[in-house]
């Protein structure tokens, strides 16, 4: 499950109707796809309470861990999302209406005076309802008392609602008109994210660069990293890798294989582990190494140029030697099916990146996953999000819509980590005690 939404975020969902302009629904974060919800916006305002566990709620460019018993006001017209907080599961009530609802009549004194003068503020854009604030808890009591008539509507059900969310409003209004000047500041900036997010996810299916996003908003390139993620606590590419991530999510669920035969180049411990994943999903499992595992008897050795052939997953985990430096070029590359999927867990410098880019530009690649590339030693585990990069390869492959990089940190798990530390404390005894070295390195 995902929010729909046009490609300016409106989401695409009619929240009650002209009659009763209201939505009343009990969600749950964990049902949506990867524990999320995107980022949309809405003419409505929505009140969210906390039933079970808890969750993280941004809005604009404020971020909530909101847990139960806890609420938030969003106002009309902000960006929001949703996301799961550590993989634990949330049940929450949402509160969803026109603002028209509290006011009725156009230009009467409770739109100008006491609805406008909420919903026109950029700077109110959310409160958090806060388990300890007295006001705080009347308005989840009357969320409570929603949800309860929601339940089992009574004769009067549309009218009751109206009252309790006058009620809701009143003490908002209240809040709000009781601030000091110095709070009810402009934040025109807000109007900046928004056009650097719709221009995001207009175009993220495309070839996108930072240079392209910066030009829409007219700042420069550096200014546009800085701000984001000041604003977002993410870089831009970075949300374009997770927008990229969430859409294709749907391609799983098309009732067809994507990929139906795997080739596995190198199968020492990790590509036997990436023979069985893939051999676990129904695929036809080729491998070429120059010195074949009789253990996966599943697998079928062939030569590398019939596995180049033949593939619609081609995954490296081969060692960087002088015969295998750039083995994916111009030439191998040419070899592949159109349409392969490419992943490179292992060396950057099996890739001749140049030639990868060229085969990107001609759409011989339906996607390409690396967690290594040419050039990384500078970069790995450094925030470059505000800094010029020295070269444009890093740069030209994040810009690709079907290309997805990570920072060398595929072994980056509490079991990795366990079992590198355990295997290099026992190298250590056993070099102490003049045993065997069973990983020693000769060179």
């Amino acid at each position: 499950m995902q929010i729909n939404t046009e490609k300016n975020r409106k989401e695409i969902k009619a929240h009650g109707d002209f009659a009763f302009p209201v939505n009343i629904s009990v969600e749950n974060i964990q049902s949506y796809e990867q524990g999320s919800f995107l980022w949309h916006w809405h003419p409505e305002v929505e009140i969210t309470w906390i039933m079970s566990g808890e969750m993280e709620y941004h809005v604009n460019d404020r971020a909530y861990f909101l847990k139960a018993g806890e609420g938030l006001f969003g106002n009309s017209k902000t960006l929001h999302s949703g996301y799961r907080n550590e993989e634990k599961e949330c049940t929450y009530l949402s509160v969803t209406f026109h603002p028209r609802f509290l006011y009725g009549y156009e230009n009467s004194i409770l739109q100008t005076k006491y609805v406008d003068y909420i919903t026109l503020r950029d700077d109110w854009s959310s409160l958090k309802l806060e388990k300890n604030v007295t006001w705080h808890q009347e308005i989840l009591e009357w969320m409570k008392s929603i949800y309860e008539l929601s339940k089992e509507p009574p004769m009067d059900y549309e009218l009751q609602v109206h009252l309790y969310l006058m009620e809701i409003w009143q003490q908002l209004y209240r809040y709000f008109a009781s601030l000091p000047e110095r709070e009810k500041k402009s934040q025109a900036h807000l109007q900046r994210l928004r056009e650097i997010i719709s221009y995001i996810q207009e175009n993220y299916a495309e070839e996108i660069s930072l240079e392209d996003i910066a030009e829409n908003v007219n700042i420069c390139k550096s200014e546009c990293c800085r701000f984001f993620k000041k604003h977002m606590n993410m870089t831009i590419f970075d949300y374009i890798l997770y927008l990229r991530v969430q859409n294709s999510l749907p391609l799983l669920r098309a009732g067809e294989s994507i990929t139906k035969t795997a080739g596995i180049v190198g199968t020492g411990k990790i590509g036997q582990a990436m023979a069985r994943i893939c051999g676990g999903f129904g695929m036809k499992v080729i491998a070429y190494d120059m010195y074949p595992n009789p253990s996966l008897d599943f697998v079928e050795y062939v030569s590398l140029d019939e596995l180049l052939k033949e593939s619609d997953l081609i995954s490296l985990h081969c060692p960087l030697t002088e015969e295998t430096k750039h083995m994916i070029n111009a030439d191998t590359i040419a070899k592949m099916k159109d349409g392969v999927i490419l992943v490179n867990t292992s060396r950057g410098g099996l890739i001749r990146t140049d030639d990868l880019i060229e085969g990107i530009r001609s759409h011989k690649f339906f996607a390409v996953g690396l967690d290594v590339y040419e050039e990384e030693t500078d970069f790995v585990y450094e925030d470059m999000s505000e800094k010029i990069m020295p070269t444009s390869l890093i740069q030209r492959l994040l810009s690709f819509p079907n290309v997805t990089m990570t920072s060398h940190q595929g072994f980056f798990t509490e079991e990795a980590l366990t079992n590198i530390a355990e295997t290099t404390l026992e190298n250590a005894r056993d070099f102490m005690e003049g045993r065997e070295l069973k990983n020693r390195v000769t060179g």
